[in-house]
Parts: structure tokens; C-alpha cells; sequence
């Protein structure tokens, strides 16, 4: 039966995007009711964020909070998909009504019809004369209104955060795919190994703000052979070859762990440019795994430190890296070390 409901109010959901639907309501195994509360997505139909909302843990809650004595609801709902009301709960009715009292609330596209019943002993022994003076002039019902409406907003609110989070995160998740996969694209269409260095760099250019970049490939003898550049001096001013274990390119590549330097040295890495010159903000050396081998190192360095975006990016981005790179070290014959 829940999933019945849920799946009507999804439907309906879809046909009025971004804005909060309420079903009817149901029970769970411990006799416990609830409704489900519905946002669908404008910008993609199959997309739609449910929530469970415990009405008698609600109401019992809002009593218990406020010391309230001597006071029931009667609380029924219409939605605009039905023709009648349908009743979400009635708590204990007082032995002695003094009052009664009834509002109605529209919320979600439904109809919410509370009936509010005050006993002879409202709020621990409050006179029936002064209960009915006060709810006559309607100060408690609206203390009483606002706390719920209060309530039912906050509960909005926290979903409507949760859906514009999980919304973030799924257009994030989706961008560094989409990233990803432009990467690799480029990367099959790179016929060399330097050829490759040189499109990753300059995605990563435009991507992350990479303003240097070295493509060291590993060899069967222990030496990672510089294959690429990027905005780093002139192969005859640059060292040409690591081994394993030498330096940070060679920890790197012996250890299989990124190394991320925080504001390096200056005196030792530099950004150059036609107008001067300046040191990274980070330079990052990532392993090159494929298939339990270290198919080499890349080096990168930012000229502002990489966020949660960017590192998401480059972590996904390796593995990709690492299939063409084995790919052109056999087609080149080469034994990956």
C-alpha cells in the first residue's frame, strides 16, 4: 500500500515540478501514521526527492515540548487529487469538552481540516470559563496554528535544503563525468605519448588551472622517462629522466601515493610567463596504475589550490589517463614497469 501512494503522489509530482506535494496518509507496521512529502524536478522528470513525514510523532512531540494538557486534534486531509477527506489522526478526546474549535490550512496542494478539542482541565487546571475567554479571543489557537504551520515550514525547509544539496551534488557528479569523459575522448585521439601529455595539459589547463605539467612514463629498467611538458623550461634545461624511488617523482612512482606540496618552495618551482615569473600555489604528483603496474607519474602545478571539485576531477580523470598510456606503450612495444 505505502508504495501504491508513493507511486501516485510521484506521478502527480511530475505533473506540477517544483513544487511540494503531500499524499494521502498510510500506516507503518507499528500503526504509526505517516504521509510521504513530494518534490519533482523541474529540469529532469525522473528526478524527484521523497521524504516520510511521522504526523502522530509530530503532534505528540509538539504537546509534550509545550506541556500542552487537556487538548485533542481531530485532523483530516483533502488533496487535490481526491473528492473526500481522509483522517490522519484523532488524539485522545478529554472526558469534559469545554471547547471546540476548527481551522483550516492549505499546504503541499492539500486540504488540512484540524478540529481542536479543549478539556475542563486545559493546561493542568485551567477553569473551563477562562479556556473558553482565551480560545474565544483566539490568542491559543493562533499560538497553537503558529507552532504547527511553524513546524510544517521547517519540515519544508530541511527537505527543500536537502534537495537543493543532493541537487549540487548530482550536477557536480555530472559535470566531472561529463569532464571525464571529454578527457578521455582527446586522449584516444592523441597518436603519441608526448602527443598525449600535451592534450591533457591543456585540458587541465582550462579545467583546473594547471600552468605546468610533466608526462613521465616507466620503463622495464626503473627509469621514468620524461615523455611531455607544459609550460616548464626547455628539455635541455630540464632533467630528462627519473628513477624509481629518486626525488619526489620517483617516491611517488615507488610508493603509488599522490604527493600534494602546499605553497612549495620558490626557489625550486616556478611558473614563467613572458611578463615574469611566480610559485605555484600546490604541485601535485599523482601515480599512473594500470592493472597493478606503475604506467608512470604525472606532475601538475596550479597557480590556486585545488578544490573538492578539481580533486574530484583529476582522482577520476587517472584511471582514464592510465588505460590510453598503456595503450601506447603497447602499441610502441613497450613493457611497462
Amino acid at each position: 500500500m505505502p508504495s501504491e501512494i508513493l507511486g501516485q503522489t510521484l506521478d502527480y509530482a511530475r505533473d506540477v515540478p517544483n513544487e511540494w506535494i503531500m499524499s494521502i496518509p498510510f500506516n507503518d507496521s507499528a500503526g504509526d501514521k505517516h504521509l510521504f512529502i513530494v518534490l519533482a524536478s523541474s529540469g529532469n522528470p525522473d528526478l524527484a526527492l521523497a521524504g516520510v513525514f511521522n504526523v502522530e510523532r509530530m503532534v505528540d512531540n509538539l504537546f509534550k515540548t509545550h506541556n500542552v494538557n487537556e487538548l485533542a486534534l481531530d485532523l483530516k486531509l483533502k488533496t487535490d487529487r481526491d473528492e473526500s477527506a481522509v483522517t490522519v489522526l484523532t488524539t485522545v478526546t478529554p472526558a469534559k469538552v469545554v471547547h471546540q474549535t476548527q481551522t483550516l490550512l492549505y499546504t503541499a496542494r492539500t486540504n488540512l481540516d484540524l478540529h481542536w478539542m479543549v478539556g475542563d482541565n486545559f493546561d493542568g487546571g485551567t477553569g473551563s470559563l477562562l479556556v473558553r475567554g482565551i480560545w474565544g479571543g483566539g490568542l491559543l489557537l493562533t499560538l497553537l496554528m503558529a507552532l504547527f504551520v511553524t513546524i510544517l515550514l521547517r519540515q519544508n525547509r530541511q527537505v527543500q535544503q536537502r534537495v537543493e544539496a543532493a541537487t549540487r551534488d548530482l550536477e557536480e557528479t555530472m559535470a566531472i563525468k561529463n569532464e571525464v569523459a571529454a578527457i578521455s575522448l582527446a586522449a584516444q585521439q592523441a597518436a603519441s605519448l608526448s602527443e598525449c601529455g600535451a592534450v591533457l595539459f591543456s585540458r587541465f589547463s582550462r579545467l583546473i588551472g594547471c600552468r605546468q605539467g610533466m608526462l613521465a612514463i616507466a620503463q622495464a629498467d626503473g627509469v621514468l622517462e620524461v615523455v611531455s611538458r607544459s609550460g616548464a623550461p626547455p628539455a635541455d634545461h630540464a632533467q630528462s629522466h627519473y628513477h624509481v624511488g629518486e626525488g619526489i617523482v620517483g617516491q611517488c612512482a615507488r610508493d603509488r601515493h599522490t604527493v600534494a606540496l602546499k605553497q612549495p618552495a620558490e626557489e625550486r618551482w616556478q611558473i614563467r610567463s613572458g611578463l615574469g615569473s611566480a610559485a605555484p600555489a600546490e604541485v601535485w604528483i599523482f601515480p599512473i596504475e594500470y592493472s597493478n603496474d606503475v604506467v608512470g607519474v604525472i606532475e601538475l602545478a596550479v597557480i590556486k589550490p585545488l578544490d573538492l571539485f578539481a580533486q574530484a576531477l583529476l582522482k577520476d580523470a587517472i584511471p582514464v589517463i592510465a588505460l590510453r598510456l598503456a595503450d601506447l606503450l603497447r602499441r610502441r612495444g613497450s613493457t611497462l614497469g
